[in-house]
């Protein structure tokens, strides 16, 4: 086995999971610059319209009437919305959306016909014991409530589950977090539980069908009239920036000017982090807070990445920032620690009219607009005030900021897509993937990962750059990686080669490269 001790001084750093693409496709919003073309009036959308499929899919369900289908992250356990019918089976008979989020209802259980809410699972589990252990499921069907029925190739037939719907009370409350997929919070007035389609209000299923509505948002993307306010709020937009921090309530986050000392409000949450850990607008003004090594009472500059407790390793260095929803910060370190390093302070106006704008979507006079600290961010209730990472209002995002914003690059992690093919890697997380030339050996970095071998069985990109990383289990030197007969690469870059006698052994690693300042 190679150290860890080893690995840390090779500087190439296994800092994420590699993936063979075993996710599902999922739906990338609209980016930000062509979300921003939408005019400031809304067009209004067609009526909800049910539309047949050329060919009869069993997994395809429109609801004729009220509801909404109940979809679950199968890592996160994150509960959304849709009434997207447009289903199908993954590879474990989970009844899923185009993104991989499952389906929720009534599982059959070997004691009652219907058993827990959960994840809708369409297979021969639960079959009656009458059923020959041979059988294979034949075909299903799902009812106008919900039912799941199997027929097994011995004929015989089971109810192995029931699709389930939620009542939502105040539907332009939700939140859309990707096309089709809405996040339902108590403003929404979400019914307390999920109830079979025909009852409590709720419509009936349709298979063979899925509808087309489309769903507008209720705020404008640009204000309608007049200049943007502080007080403009707009939908939370999923962006794949990890500072880019939203305000869900009122208030504004505070920043200040580091040559003047003049403070600004903003709503238009786009941070970074520079190289001294502060967090910063795109113009360099310091996002304001408390610093956990200060008193709760004094407000300052916050940065990340110093000050590690002593649990720290030495020579870990900072992977990530994560913002929570009442304004913690916490930085994420390489060996896998986290600790807390300031808590974000949002701040209202007692007389918000004394507030100028200024460009990058800013405004000034903020002491004259007698600021106040909002209290209780983050609780996830009616009226109070929370922040969202990963998330910009684009109410508040101006045309200067957007120009300046297209003008970065955040190496984000952008989405996976299967594959069958052992040499296509994807990086979930940090990190890069480091080439070298065979000839020059002049070095590349890159997230691409769709490699193969080439004739030599060096693992390549399509400009023949080998990557690196250890080859030979004996070996800890970096290198070019070279791989011979049939192998997998697991999500911690192993290299598992499999031979004709039936034994595996471990023939090195794909190692990521990490940057401080990338």
């Amino acid at each position: 086995m190679i150290s860890k001790t080893i690995v840390r001084n090779l500087v190439l750093l296994p800092l994420s999971f590699l993936t063979l693409f075993a996710s599902a496709q999922i739906l990338q919003f609209p980016p930000l610059e062509i979300a921003l073309a939408y005019p400031s009036e809304l067009p209004e959308e067609p009526p909800e319209k049910n539309v047949s499929t050329p060919w009869f899919v069993a997994t395809h369900l429109a609801i004729d009437g009220a509801g909404w289908f109940v979809v679950s992250d199968p890592v996160s356990g994150t509960r959304l919305l849709t009434r997207r019918g447009d289903f199908r089976l993954d590879s474990n008979n989970y009844l899923i959306t185009a993104n991989g989020y499952r389906v929720q209802g009534f599982n059959a259980a070997n004691t009652t016909p219907i058993g827990q809410i959960g994840d809708i699972q369409i297979d021969h589990s639960f079959s009656p014991a009458t059923t020959d252990p041979a059988a294979t499921m034949t075909t299903f069907s799902v009812g106008a409530n919900g039912m799941v029925q199997v027929w097994m190739s011995d004929g015989t037939e089971f109810t192995r589950a029931q699709i389930l719907l939620q009542q939502i009370n105040r539907p332009e409350h939700l939140q859309r977090i990707y096309p089709y997929l809405m996040l339902a919070e108590a403003d929404a007035e979400p019914s307390p539980t999920l109830q079979p389609p025909g009852s409590a209000g709720l419509g009936t299923l349709i298979s063979g069908t899925f509808s087309s509505e489309k769903f507008a948002p209720q705020l404008t993307l640009l204000p309608r009239l007049g200049k943007p306010k502080i007080s403009d709020e707009g939908m939370a937009t999923h962006t794949l920036v990890h500072t880019d921090l939203a305000i869900r309530g009122h208030g504004a986050f505070i920043v200040r000017d580091t040559a003047t000392s003049e403070l600004f409000a903003t709503r238009a949450g786009t941070f970074l982090i520079d190289r001294d850990g502060y967090v910063i607008t795109y113009d360099g003004k310091r996002l304001q807070g408390h610093d956990h090594m200060l008193p709760n009472d004094i407000v300052g500059d916050i940065q990340v990445g110093v000050d590690a407790p002593p649990t720290t390793s030495p020579t870990a260095v900072m992977t990530f920032v994560s913002f929570r929803p009442n304004g913690e910060v916490h930085t994420h370190m390489t060996d896998g620690t986290a600790y807390l390093s300031g808590i974000i302070v949002l701040y209202g106006f007692h007389n918000p009219e004394q507030l100028v704008r200024a460009p990058l979507g800013q405004f000034s006079g903020v002491l004259t607009s007698q600021p106040f600290a909002i209290k209780d961010v983050g609780q996830l209730s009616r009226g109070k005030t929370r922040i969202e990472q990963n998330r910009l209002e684009l109410v508040n995002i101006p045309r200067d900021l957007l120009c300046l914003r297209q003008q970065l690059s955040f190496f984000t992690q952008g989405f996976l897509y299967r594959t069958e093919n052992p040499t296509d890697l994807a990086i979930d997380g940090a990190g890069f993937f480091l080439l070298k030339h065979p000839l020059t050996g002049e070095k590349f970095v890159t997230r691409r990962g769709e490699f193969h071998l080439d004739a030599s069985g060096y693992l390549v990109n399509d400009q023949s750059l080998r990557v690196q990383g250890i080859s030979g289990i004996a070996s800890d030197q970096i290198g070019d990686v070279r791989i011979a007969g049939r192998f997998t690469i697991s999500w911690d870059g192993g290299i598992n080669c499999f031979y004709t006698d039936g034994s595996q052994t471990n023939e090195g690693f794909v190692l990521l490269q990490w940057f401080k300042e990338s």
